[in-house]
């Protein structure tokens, strides 16, 4: 699909939402169209399709954040959505959770899965730290893993000291799916909070 270069601009872990919704949004160029109306309309920077025994997913870096969609044996079960904007969804079953710092970990059924969330905020150390262990992650395990990752300063140079990048690696684990991110805004004024990781982890149906 087409994507587009990114300029880099300044977002706020505030401003992050969560939507787990069961279906499919559209694909319309650089763009996924959450609704048909356009109501919610975000921009793909990045985008890799990965498969592993019964699963397919297809993983975009957008220009708010990040979005999953998994599929088990040709038959979509859900789609995460993270994104620095406030997302409407019509007419489909779906979580959405606004204000993320009241939720270190939630849990829900989504169709036939099971999708658990969790969060955590990270400083500069912890950052690196885990940076590392994702690195490792997805370098030695065996073809069951997936990384996509893209730094927003490429193709615009910023004066960010620390790069703002958006990482996901998604691992396919036994009967289940664990899919991490790191989200970096490097010019939060609280700089114990400066990244977030995420994992979610989705039981098979």
């Amino acid at each position: 699909m087409t994507v587009v270069s990114q300029n880099y601009i300044d977002q706020t872990l505030d401003e992050l939402r969560l939507l787990v919704a069961f279906g499919t949004f559209k694909k319309q160029g650089s763009q996924i169209l959450v609704n048909e109306d356009k109501t919610s309309v975000l921009t793909v920077h990045k985008y890799s399709s990965f498969s592993y025994g019964d699963f397919t997913f297809d993983i975009y870096i957008l220009g708010e954040s990040h979005a999953v969609l998994v599929k088990y044996k040709g038959r979509i079960i859900l789609y995460e959505i993270i994104a620095c904007t406030d997302i409407q969804i019509k007419n489909v079953e779906s979580l959405f959770l606004k204000d993320l710092n009241d939720h270190v970990q939630h849990e829900t059924k989504v169709g036939d899965c099971v999708h658990v969330f969790t969060k955590k905020y990270m400083n500069s150390t912890q950052l690196d730290e885990m940076c590392k262990y994702l690195e490792k992650v997805s370098q030695y395990a065996n073809n069951n893993t997936t990384k996509l990752e893209h730094n927003f300063c490429t193709n615009d140079p910023c004066d960010c000291l620390i790069k703002p990048i958006t990482m996901v690696v998604v691992e396919v684990d036994g009967d289940g799916v664990n899919i991490h991110s790191i989200h970096v805004y490097p010019n939060e004024e609280d700089k114990k909070r400066m990244a977030v990781y995420t994992k979610t982890t989705i039981r098979k149906p």
